[in-house]
C-alpha cells in the first residue's frame, strides 16, 4: 500500500524556492508602489492644471489654482477658485467663488514647482497663463528614491507631462 504526501526534503525545497523568490520580489514591488503613487498625484494634478484652465475659458474670467500648505508647500493640497482680486492669490471666501478644492498629496510624494509657481498659478480668459514665465511642477517620492515626474505648463497655457526624469530635486 502506497501512501501519497510530500517527504520533508521535497516541502524545505519548495519553501527555500518560495524564500528566494520573496527576497527579490519584495524590494521589486516597493519600487513599483512608489512609482505608481508618484504617477498617481502627476496625474491628479496635471488634470487640476487642466480643469483651471478649462474653467477659465467657460467662465471667461481669470481662475487661480493655489496651494493650501503655505508658501511652496503643494502638499498639503490645493484650490481652483474664481480669482475676484484679477490672479496671482490664495483664495478668500469673502471675495472668490471656489470652484473645486483638492485634498493632500499622498504622504510618500513630494510636489515642488519653479518660483513662478511657487504659491498659485492663474488663467487668462483665453486660457493663457498669467506668469511671466512657464512653470514647472516636480514630482517625486519624499526619498528621492524613484524617478520623478515633471509637468510644464507653458505661457500659452498648455500642460505637458514628462515621466521618469532622472535628478528631479524635489528638496530644493
Amino acid at each position: 500500500m502506497s501512501q501519497k504526501g510530500f517527504t520533508l526534503v521535497e516541502l524545505m525545497v519548495v519553501l527555500a524556492v518560495v524564500a528566494v523568490t520573496f527576497t527579490f520580489a519584495i524590494p521589486a514591488m516597493k519600487t513599483i508602489i512608489q512609482n505608481n503613487n508618484v504617477s498617481g498625484e502627476t496625474n491628479r494634478l496635471a488634470a487640476s492644471i487642466r480643469y483651471a484652465r478649462s474653467e477659465a475659458v467657460t467662465r471667461n474670467q481669470i481662475i487661480t489654482l493655489s496651494n493650501k500648505g503655505g508658501i511652496s508647500q503643494w502638499r498639503g493640497g490645493w484650490e481652483i477658485f474664481v480669482d475676484a482680486s484679477g490672479g496671482n492669490s490664495h483664495y478668500k471666501a469673502s471675495e472668490d467663488v471656489l470652484v473645486r478644492r483638492e485634498v493632500d498629496a499622498h504622504p510618500t510624494v513630494s510636489l515642488k514647482s519653479t518660483k513662478d509657481g511657487e504659491n498659485w498659478l492663474s488663467f487668462n480668459a483665453d486660457g493663457s497663463l498669467r506668469e511671466n514665465n512657464d512653470v514647472t511642477f516636480f514630482v517625486c517620492d519624499s526619498k528621492q528614491s524613484v524617478l520623478g515626474n515633471a509637468i510644464t505648463i507653458s505661457r500659452t497655457g498648455r500642460v505637458m507631462v514628462r515621466g521618469n526624469i532622472a535628478h528631479v530635486d524635489c528638496k530644493k
